[in-house]
């Protein structure tokens, strides 16, 4: 199975720009000053998209005490919600994307940030949060893993607090079933993705960018077992070897109601 850990640090100290969003104009030899204000202007794009939705549909305001953005990478979206909130703490397992993240903080006077090297449990991290939040992260992580995640995550959730989940769950259906088995071997047979740089003259230990595939009734369970029983969801679509993947926000409010009053 892929080091999905290893991979990353690999990203971040690479091509940490192009490995949030790989678009040619993020490529490290490309990044100029037009690429930097269009890839933080994304960023404010889909915070502003996103606490519209939290405002529609669950009815709460976009400005909160202490916000967590797990999977933060170079900080296109915590700094974004820095000016939504008092306090950000910015996670990620990669320590090249988490120094980057500062300097970027630094250049846009962002001081009410925190930056957190990650680990499973969350354990570095302090206190509480009103508005936990994780995108396009958890997909890059292998589901056992990502479960145990989610859960951290809700367990630093206030009472009546805001999060929101991004995860991967299936390929479309008309991905060709030779592209699925070749992505498979890619992820069970280490030295084949190797062979495939190799193929394609690129360095032969060039990571692989792991895809997985999540159990939206496994994540149900874990939200509503923990007092998360107001859930709406955002269908999403990505591109993987050039092949859809289909995924979901879920905006959810933890906060338990009567769920057998009107059964």
């Amino acid at each position: 199975m892929p080091n999905t850990d290893k991979a990353w640090e690999r990203f971040g100290q690479d091509d940490p720009y192009y490995a949030v969003l790989p678009t040619d104009e993020f490529l490290k030899d490309r990044f100029d000053q037009a690429a930097h204000e269009a890839f933080f202007r994304s960023g404010q794009d889909y915070a502003a998209m996103v606490l519209g939705l939290v405002e529609r549909f669950l009815s709460a305001g976009t400005h909160f005490n202490r916000i967590l953005d797990f999977g933060c990478g170079v900080g296109r979206l915590t700094l974004a919600f820095a000016l939504h909130a008092d306090e950000v703490v910015g996670v990620d397992i990669s320590s090249g994307m988490l120094e980057e993240a500062k300097r970027n903080a630094d250049a846009f006077g962002a001081h009410n940030t925190q930056w957190v090297l990650s680990d499973d449990d969350l354990t570095r991290v302090t206190g509480d949060f009103d508005f936990v939040h994780t995108f396009i992260t958890l997909q890059h992580f292998l589901p056992e893993r990502g479960y145990r995640i989610v859960q951290s995550l809700v367990g630093r959730l206030r009472h009546r607090g805001i999060g929101i989940l991004h995860l991967t769950y299936a390929n479309a259906s008309r991905t060709p079933i030779a592209r699925r088995l070749l992505t498979m071997l890619y992820e069970k047979v280490g030295f084949t993705y190797a062979l495939r740089n190799l193929f394609k003259r690129l360095p032969f230990d060039t990571p692989q960018m792991h895809m997985s595939r999540y159990d939206l009734s496994r994540v149900i369970l874990l939200l509503q077992e923990a007092g998360c029983h107001e859930l709406h969801l955002r269908l999403t679509e990505a591109s993987h070897y050039g092949y859809p993947v289909y995924g979901a926000i879920i905006l959810f409010r933890k906060e338990s109601l009567n769920l057998t009053k009107h059964s």
